[in-house]
């Protein structure tokens, strides 16, 4: 990297060549460059005089001097805008670290509201009763309705009253209040939150992270049946619904009245085994109204569409046939694929995708249905086991 230099940085030396030795020793004397002792090395190094010497020294010093000066300009701009950068920098991370501890601030203000009004909640209602407002998210408690929108009770999430600042970091923190919540309000693995609580005992999620709620009446065919004589109720229908919604929402079971074996007994219906297990070892129920059992042969437990295998189904049946013959005793077919069978032209065979409406014992106990004049379709669900499976194909349907 050169350095530019002018005539006016030399303008004492105008002319100096044409001059003798004094005159160009007197120049550089008036230019403050008057010949020294080192000028005599310089000038025996080179070959020449020492006014030469004291020349090629000068106006060396002056192009240094020069180049100085414009390097300490170079890096005081590059330092000045380095510093500006920093300050700037600085000022956002202040103004970052101020936020976050006004958000903390908020936040630990709304824990310990959160603490206070979970304490009074907590104090003041049942195991039973919360986990029965829990089912459904509502409180019946009008002094507990601002606690969280639409009313839902109270849970470990968060209360946030002032969504500009929580909208910033809700997504981090989301997953985290989350399982929170699900600790403080909801079955898990181990049980009811470690209470014994005879309504509760052995219950269970069949994840650590799934609540016994996910399924309802109207997502799930899923059915648990527990029954009661009727002979035995120490109430009436009606005051046993009363006593079930003190554990169970109203929207969380079903209840019917069906003969059995000659007898009569009321039927109560939900949609987890977790939740029947409940009612069946509630004391206060026991107490009140009598001891419920399970009755399995009733149960309808497929969550999903099973796959049935449907053979001697008549060649000249259509889909609309085969599912009609289906809904009437087993379930909904979603999905079909028929193929004829080889050799044979008076049937032909289906692979069927059912949504199972009737029992489980029933399902299984269904070899085959009647379609047709003298003709029966002869049904394998694949959820069979190898051994059933073999001793169907043994046995004609017809």
């Amino acid at each position: 990297m050169g350095v530019n230099v002018s005539t006016e940085d030399f303008a004492t030396l105008e002319g100096f060549v044409n001059k003798s030795n004094d005159e160009r020793a007197e120049i550089l004397r008036n230019a403050g460059w008057e010949p020294e002792g080192q000028d005599n090395d310089i000038a025996t190094f080179i070959g020449t005089d020492i006014v030469s010497a004291a020349l090629i020294r000068s106006v060396t010093t002056v192009c240094l001097d020069k180049k100085e000066a414009n390097m300490k300009e170079f890096y005081k701009a590059d330092a000045e805008k380095l510093q500006q950068h920093f300050t700037a920098t600085l000022q956002e991370y202040y103004k970052e670290i101020e936020m976050t501890k006004y958000q903390l601030t908020v936040a630990n203000e709304k824990l310990l509201k959160q603490d206070k009004e979970l304490s009074v909640y907590y104090s003041s209602i049942t195991a039973e009763t919360h986990v029965a407002n829990m089912e459904i998210g509502k409180t019946d408690r009008a002094e507990y309705g601002h606690l969280q929108p639409y009313n839902n009770p109270p849970t470990g999430i968060l209360i946030e009253t002032e969504e500009e600042i929580w909208n910033n970091f809700v997504n981090e923190e989301e997953n985290s209040s989350k399982s929170e919540g699900k600790k403080r309000c909801h079955v898990t693995s181990d049980g009811y939150d470690k209470k014994d609580n005879d309504a509760m005992v052995g219950v269970q999620a069949s994840k650590p992270t799934e609540s016994i709620h996910a399924y309802n009446f109207s997502n799930t065919r899923q059915r648990y049946h527990a029954k009661i004589s009727t002979s035995i109720c120490k109430i009436s229908k009606e005051e046993i619904e009363q006593e079930l919604q003190k554990i169970f929402n109203k929207e969380r079971f079903q209840m019917e009245v069906s003969f059995k074996n000659g007898n009569q007994y009321l039927y109560v219906i939900f949609t987890s085994a977790q939740e029947r297990l409940r009612l069946t070892n509630c004391i206060k129920i026991q107490q009140s109204v009598g001891r419920f059992y399970d009755d399995s042969e009733r149960d309808c437990t497929h969550k999903k569409p099973i796959e049935l295998c449907v053979d001697y189904i008549p060649a000249h049946a259509t889909e609309t046939d085969i599912k009609n013959v289906l809904e009437g005793e087993l379930g909904h077919m979603t999905e079909i694929t028929v193929w004829p069978i080889r050799g044979n032209s008076q049937f032909k065979k289906a692979k069927i995708m059912l949504e199972v409406i009737c029992s489980d014992k029933h399902l299984i106990e269904t070899w085959s249905l009647p379609m047709g004049d003298n003709n029966r379709i002869k049904i394998t669900p694949k959820i069979l086991s190898h051994e059933d499976r073999n001793t169907r194909t043994r046995y004609v349907a017809k």
